[in-house]
């Protein structure tokens, strides 16, 4: 018979397992700290009172609200979450020795395993699929805008989201994208992530019936006009990350692949809770599937460079997507024009 579980809070359970750790140094039990606060303030922030109700889905939930991404839409490393969730399992162990937790409990994180990792990203008939979908039924919204621009430009979300009107030229058909983080807005590169970004005549169609019909006409803190706004100014990151997950849920425009009804599944009944859905993403896998997609088109890879702030080195390392066989066909069509 499993133990009776005595109840207890997140942060009396971490007050006692920190003054355990009296086998380590001073800098490891820092270390210790800080990642077991990140697990505390997530309880604290789903009114999770007493560890003794944590279960498996509610740990699985916990990775996947913390660590999808950071603020600024680019991945964590795998190094950060697995230090991250390896220290919670040896916490949950800790927990489980004094009746907090239910025995095995930590057995049920998952860390990533070491090495490199890949990103899983949308593929580009996914992403056909959905845009042609937001432009049948939500032509022009604020989610139709955005994920178009996204999918199109191969944006980080931070860039995005820093958009003024200003900077959208719809008549030369160019996107200015600017370093400002006085104001808010700053990029991942700092000044050299700055550039214009080219629009095809869809998009400057799609942006400017937008700015005319369904773009909030505010400003912001900084007294900027953004290009997407909600009615309090200018939209977050968390916010727009919520968007592409709601938009990217299957559910949203064909039948659930996951054998759920929308009246049971929580990721379908609100969009806030999209995340929830297993097959939808953030929008760094919507940034990683146009990346790989302008690659398969053959657009050169100086220009996608230039064009998503990606390192020529980096399009190396982790967006090398052509097969052997793909790559001889490129080099042929390439060989025709000579």
């Amino acid at each position: 018979m499993p133990p009776k579980l005595e109840p207890i809070t997140p942060q009396d359970a971490q007050a006692m397992y920190l003054h355990s750790r009296t086998d380590i140094a001073d800098s490891t039990q820092y270390a210790h700290e800080k990642r077991t606060d990140r697990f505390i303030d997530w309880c604290d922030k789903n009114e999770i009172k007493n560890i003794n109700d944590l279960r498996g889905r509610d740990i699985h939930q916990y990775r996947i609200d913390e660590f999808t991404e950071k603020d600024d839409g680019e991945p964590y490393s795998a190094e950060t979450v697995r230090g991250y969730l390896d220290t919670l399992r040896i916490f949950l162990r800790f927990a489980a020795d004094i009746d907090a937790v239910p025995v095995g409990l930590a057995e049920k994180v998952s860390s990533p395993r070491p090495g490199k990792s890949r990103s899983k990203e949308l593929d580009a008939d996914r992403a056909t699929h959905i845009l042609e979908n937001l432009a049948t039924y939500e032509y022009a919204s604020l989610r139709h805008a955005f994920l178009h621009l996204l999918w199109r430009t191969a944006g980080r979300v931070g860039a995005l989201r820093g958009i003024d009107l200003a900077d959208v030229d719809l008549g030369e058909q160019r996107i200015r994208i600017q370093h400002q983080p006085r104001e808010g807005t700053p990029l991942k590169n700092r000044w050299s992530s700055e550039r214009e970004v080219a629009i095809k005549d869809d998009t400057a169609r799609i942006l400017g019936d937008y700015i005319e019909q369904h773009r909030h006409d505010v400003t912001d803190d900084q007294g900027r006009e953004p290009l997407f706004t909600s009615k309090q100014g200018r939209r977050s990151i968390a916010n727009l990350r919520e968007i592409v997950y709601s938009v990217t849920r299957p559910c949203e425009w064909d039948g659930c692949p996951h054998d759920e009804t929308p009246e049971s599944c929580q990721a379908a009944q609100r969009r806030a809770a999209a995340s929830k859905c297993p097959t939808s993403v953030s929008p760094h896998p919507v940034r990683r599937g146009a990346i790989t997609h302008m690659l398969r088109s053959g657009v050169p890879k100086a220009v996608v460079s230039d064009r998503s702030d990606v390192s020529p080195d980096v399009l190396d390392e982790h967006y090398n997507e052509l097969s052997a066989a793909e790559k001889a066909e490129r080099r042929r069509g390439f060989l025709d024009t000579i």
